[in-house]
């Protein structure tokens, strides 16, 4: 059965080995902070959190990254270069070309919070926020493309469909 693993709040940490039958409960680095995505990389696993915290969990240790300093980030996605991009408080967006080990900070022209995202059938990124923010990572030109719901309602997750 597949391994899984769960974060959340208050450092809370499950890990479950008979694929989410029974769940282990611990905590990452005896920490008080919220955690809110995960993704994995060839060393385990990358964990995302509040006050812009990354954790590298690598064999069950914990290493914290030093990511350029700012908000919480509240979700990761893998790009089809395989790329991270982590993004969350005021529009901010990190992003990652060597596996998470380092992070450049990427403006977005964004300053409401982003908190969902999904990969476009053409290899765009699809960032979705607070006030309807819509913002689209397009590779070929290395920009953001803004757009806005009319009214303003805010977005939390996206899924492309088919058609």
């Amino acid at each position: 059965p597949p391994h899984c693993v769960a974060v959340g709040g208050y450092g809370l940490y499950l890990k479950s080995t008979d694929g989410g039958a029974s769940w282990e409960r611990g905590y990452i680095k005896e920490s008080e902070s919220h955690y809110y995505a995960i993704i994995p990389n060839a060393k385990g696993f990358l964990v995302f959190g509040e006050s812009g915290s990354i954790l590298q969990n690598e064999q069950e240790e914990w290493t914290s990254l030093s990511p350029p300093q700012g908000g919480s980030l509240f979700g990761a996605i893998r790009a089809p270069d395989n790329s991270i991009f982590t993004y969350g408080l005021s529009g901010r967006v990190l992003y990652s070309t060597d596996d998470g080990a380092n992070w450049t900070n990427l403006p977005s022209g964004m300053t409401s919070g982003l908190f969902g995202s999904t990969k476009l059938a053409n290899s765009n990124l699809l960032f979705v926020g607070a006030g309807g923010a819509l913002l689209e990572w397009r590779p070929a030109s290395s920009e953001f493309y803004i757009q806005r719901l009319s009214n303003r309602k805010g977005l939390a997750a996206a899924l492309p469909l088919k058609n």
